[in-house]
Parts: structure tokens; C-alpha cells; sequence
């Protein structure tokens, strides 16, 4: 595993999407592609032999890629390590880090180079300040509620929802819903998971250390299998993967215009779901939960679902339009620099989506007489609905206004556009976690009960994990993948792609400035309000899903 992975980041080095690297003479027909089911959940995943590019340029990239896909000549190397993987030998050891041992420095002695780079800059990860960073700008940005309890309003992140799910012997439940007042200052935690009765911590209590580390790494369990792995992975971007390969012709302009955005993930989610998902690989041995818990996290997914999926059907229900997104929880009082910058990213991404759409569909009708078109919106918009804690908002069932042609064409718009920002920012948020467990005093995948970091074997396990997410993919900023537009039948007065893509690097660029200098005069600003905001910063997002 070690030296393959070496193998992997050293001849699949991709920094920017050319013609050598995104090829389209190598888009296939569409037809039903060959699937396997997902342990425990009800996702099917293509194989990775269905995957028609190549996260490299170098012959001997190409012989690993075949071999660790099981074909080739060497294929049945491949083969046997992503199949029989879950037949190695596995036991929990609960070897504990001594006062004077560093647990970033055990990680990073575990695999070195092959460790993701860290942009992310922590200096305070343990005080009640670093807990509101966490919270309102780090890993649980896009987690934060409003609640109101006794006439009093707090914003409210909530892991008690995997509090009951059963874990391996030896090891502590999950929990905690963390509570702030309106300037952000920690209230308290209230913990389901640490007996039959809800416990509740305060600032100043003797289990308030204990408090927050059961908080942080619960909720880096929750943001990595639910919203990253499942969510991102699995649901968004391998249905999205499924309906294009099935039902838009090589030349089909949406299938084009896909193509930076699916760049690879057929095999990253293959790998994902053989390497990650089976039944003892990878995230059975990283977390506490036993196999029926890990099933059950998955299931449960659906229900605790972020992203816009979260919006109740009494107030529209959940919506593809991030904009409508944010204002909804705007008017609730939930106004972030995290939701700031990604309306601006949003919009950017809309705009370049909205200018496609225009270009290569004159009218709406246009939109509604291609049937091919609507084939893939249908597939598509039919599978979302695993990740819906709710009956479907009226964006998703197209059913219902297909006669709405005006509608339709808005709708499209959309689908591309939450898409995009699925792949990149949300999949940035949920899943560049490095910086967090990197350190298992800061989040711990498990731990033993009242301990205050993780084992010597949590951050082995935690630091392979980051390990298979270090392959370099293509940036949404400095390539230029415009020669994959086809031309268009007939004359327009819409700008082309090309002018629309030039646009679009623009207006990237101009959030990168904004967000860079939001950066720099950070600590200018006053509390709350006085931390660096990264994720939606494009020279940090890439443009389709890594491990």
C-alpha cells in the first residue's frame, strides 16, 4: 500500500486540464455502464474499468492506474488488494500516546510525503475561541442551527444524532451538540452519548476539555462519512457521473461541459467504495462503529444532510439553488462569512453555468425538445433523492412542471450549478480534513472513554486515510479546457464558450483577491469575526472529487 500510493503521487502529478490530460477522443457511447453495490448503503457504483480518462500522462502511470483498477497485465494484483483487502487480519489495539509524545509527529512518521498538504494554519486548536473557529469557520461552517430554547436563541451544531449508533468494545460513543450564544461564545454541550441521560457541560466545568474533544471528533466523523463519503461521493457526484455516461452522446454539449467536473471519479469512487466502504477496509478500521453502526451512519445520512438539503418542506424543501440556500437561513438569523463567500462562489459558478446554458440553448424549448437532455436531468434529479432529509423540494421533481418550459431551462441551470459546487467548494469543505486529523488531540475518528486524544493506532489509521486523498487533481483556477465545447448548428448571439470560460477565470480570480485580502486583514477584525476563511478560495479548490 505504501509504495503504490508513492507510485500514485509521483507519476499522476496533474496541475492544470489540457489536451494531453482531459481527452476528448476518449469519451465513450453512452450505454448502462457496470455496476456493483456499496456495503452497506443502497448506492450502486460503476467499475472503475467504466472510467474513459487517465489521471496521467506517463506510460508507467498508465500500467499502475490499469493494475490498481485489476486490469492489464498486472491486473490481477489490483485485483486481489481491492477485493481481498477486507481478508487481512484486523484487531483494535488501544496503545495510548505518553505526555511527551507529539501525535502530529507519529502521524506524519507514518507516511511522510504522501501526507495532503496543509494550507490551513491552526496555532489554537484546544481553547474555547479555537472551539467558535471550529464551529462558525472550520469543519462545521456549514453545519450551524438556530435554536431556541426557553425564550433564549443559540446557534446549535448537533452530533447526538450518532450518539446511539453502537461501537466496537473498548471504545466511546459519539456525541455532542454544541451551543453558542449570538456573539459566538461557547454556552455549553449537551451529550447524548455518555450514558442513558443527556449531559450537560458548561465553559469552566471540570469535563469541559472532555466536552470539546468528544464534540470536534464526533463531528469530524459525521462531516467525513456523512456529508464527504456518502453525500459528495456517492450520491451527488456518482449519480451525476451514471446519468451523464448513460444518456448524453460524446458530443453532447453537457456532457462536455461535465467533463472537467467527473474528471477520474468513476475510479475514485470504485476505490472509495471497495477500499473505504467494504466491510473491513479502511473506514471500519478508522471509526469506533461496529459494522451495523457504520450501516446505520450511512442510512441516517439522508436525514442529518447539509447543503440545501436540510431545508424543511414548510419553508420550499430542499432546493438545488445555494443562493435561495443562504437567504433562507439568513432570514433565520444564520449569516456567516462561510455563507458570505459562498454566495459569492455561487454566483460565479452560476453565471458561467447560465452562460453555457445560453449559448448552446437559444430558447427554453430548445431546453425541452432534447430529449437526451431531459433523460440526464431526470436519472439525475431521480437519484438525488437519497439525499433528501425530506419529500423533495419542488426543484427536484421536474415531473411536476415539464410543461413549464421557462422552469425547465432555470432548472438545468441549476443542476449544473449545484453540481459544480458540490465537486469543488462543498467537496473542499467536508473533505479536506487534514489539518484536523492530523492531530488526534484536535479530532480523534475514535478514542477510548475519557481520554482526551485518540490511540497510537486511531492516528495510524487516520493518517492512511489522508494518505490516499494526496494525489494532486486539476485546479478550477489557471487551466483552460475550452477546446472540449463542441460547436455549435447555426449562428448565435450569445457570448461563446470561450468568452463565457474567460469570464468565468475572471470572476475566480477576482474572489481569489477578495478572499486572500479577507485573509490578510483577518486579525484586524474583532471576535467573532477574526479568522481566515479558506475553502471557497479557488486556488485551493480542484475541479472534481478526490478520495
Amino acid at each position: 500500500v505504501y509504495f503504490g500510493f508513492q507510485f500514485e503521487i509521483y507519476f499522476h502529478s496533474l496541475p492544470s486540464i489540457d489536451p494531453k490530460s482531459l481527452r476528448v477522443e476518449y469519451l465513450r457511447d453512452p450505454k448502462p455502464l457496470k455496476k456493483f453495490l456499496c456495503d452497506f448503503t443502497n448506492v450502486y457504483v460503476p467499475y472503475s474499468m467504466e472510467n474513459e480518462q487517465e489521471n496521467t500522462v506517463s506510460i508507467i502511470g498508465k500500467l499502475i492506474n490499469d493494475t490498481m483498477n485489476g486490469q492489464g497485465p498486472l491486473g490481477f494484483i489490483g485485483h486481489l488488494g481491492k477485493n481481498y483487502i477486507y481478508a487481512l487480519p484486523f484487531s483494535d489495539h488501544f496503545d495510548e500516546f505518553q505526555a511527551d509524545e507529539d501525535p502530529v509527529e507519529f502521524c506524519m512518521r507514518q507516511v511522510g510525503n504522501m501526507y495532503p498538504p496543509i494550507y490551513q494554519e491552526w496555532p489554537d486548536k484546544q481553547s474555547d475561541v479555537a472551539l467558535t473557529r471550529f464551529c462558525k469557520d472550520g469543519l462545521g461552517a456549514h453545519r450551524v442551527e438556530l435554536a431556541v430554547e426557553d425564550g433564549v436563541k443559540y446557534y446549535v451544531l448537533r452530533t447526538n444524532a450518532i450518539a446511539s449508533l453502537p461501537v466496537r468494545d473498548g471504545f466511546a460513543n459519539y456525541g455532542g451538540d454544541a451551543y453558542f450564544g449570538m456573539n459566538w461564545n461557547p454556552v455549553k454541550i449537551v451529550d447524548a452519548g455518555l450514558g442513558k441521560s443527556l449531559v450537560t457541560t458548561r465553559p469552566g466545568d471540570a469535563g469541559w476539555a472532555e466536552a470539546k474533544f468528544r464534540f470536534r471528533s464526533s463531528m469530524s466523523v459525521i462531516v467525513t462519512v456523512c456529508d464527504h463519503l456518502y453525500g459528495i461521493h456517492l450520491v451527488v457526484a456518482n449519480y451525476m457521473a451514471i446519468a451523464s455516461r448513460e444518456h448524453l452522446p460524446t458530443s453532447h454539449p453537457i456532457r462536455r461541459f461535465l467533463m472537467p467536473f467527473l474528471f477520474n471519479t468513476i475510479v475514485v469512487n470504485d476505490n472509495a467504495a471497495t477500499n473505504l466502504c467494504r466491510r473491513k477496509t479502511l473506514a471500519y478500521r478508522c471509526f469506533a462503529l461496529t459494522e451495523s453502526g457504520l450501516e446505520q451512519a450511512y442510512r441516517a445520512s439522508p436525514f442529518i444532510a447539509k447543503f440545501g438539503s436540510d431545508r424543511p418542506q414548510e419553508e420550499g424543501g430542499p432546493c438545488l439553488d445555494y443562493e435561495e440556500y443562504v437567504d433562507w437561513l439568513k432570514q433565520q438569523g444564520i449569516d456567516t462569512e462561510y455563507f458570505r463567500q459562498g454566495r459569492k462562489y455561487w454566483q460565479i459558478v452560476k453565471k458561467f453555468c447560465q452562460g453555457i446554458v445560453d449559448f448552446y440553448y437559444d430558447t427554453p424549448q430548445d431546453c425541452t425538445s432534447d430529449e437526451k437532455l431531459m433523460l440526464w436531468a431526470d436519472s439525475y434529479l431521480s437519484h438525488i433523492k437519497h439525499f433528501s432529509n425530506a419529500p423533495l423540494g419542488g426543484d427536484h421533481d421536474m415531473e411536476s412542471y415539464k410543461l413549464d418550459q421557462v422552469r425547465v431551462k432555470k432548472t438545468i441551470t441549476h443542476i449544473l450549478a449545484h453540481f459544480v459546487m458540490t465537486v469543488t467548494a462543498h467537496h473542499e469543505q467536508a473533505g479536506a480534513v487534514e489539518v484536523y486529523v492530523q492531530d488526534v488531540s484536535f479530532c480523534a475518528f475514535k478514542w477510548t472513554p475519557g481520554k482526551l486524544m485518540g490511540t497510537k493506532q486511531t492516528a495510524t489509521s487516520q493518517s492512511m486515510l489522508m494518505m490516499m486523498t494526496a494525489t494532486p487533481f486539476p485546479k478550477i483556477l489557471g487551466s483552460d479546457w475550452t477546446y472540449v465545447f463542441p460547436e455549435k448548428n447555426g449562428a448565435s448571439q450569445k457570448a461563446t464558450p470561450k468568452q463565457v470560460f474567460a469570464q468565468f477565470q475572471q470572476d475566480l480570480s477576482t474572489l481569489h483577491a477578495d478572499v486572500e485580502d479577507y485573509n490578510k486583514t483577518c486579525h484586524t477584525r474583532s471576535f467573532p469575526d477574526n479568522n481566515p476563511m479558506y475553502v471557497f478560495d479557488p486556488v485551493n479548490l480542484e475541479t472534481s472529487i478526490s478520495v
